[in-house]
């Protein structure tokens, strides 16, 4: 993978679905997460 390249992540339907439901808190814990891993790729 070249320097330049980005990695990015995305919900599938199941887990778009409980994700959904949650309150914003754990909402925003989880995106904070899953970008924070992300950018360290």
């Amino acid at each position: 993978m070249s320097e330049d390249s980005e990695w990015t992540w995305q919900f599938r339907a199941p887990a778009k679905r409980s994700y959904d439901d949650l309150d914003s808190h754990p909402q925003t814990r989880i995106t904070d997460k899953l970008d924070e891993i992300a950018a360290d790729q």
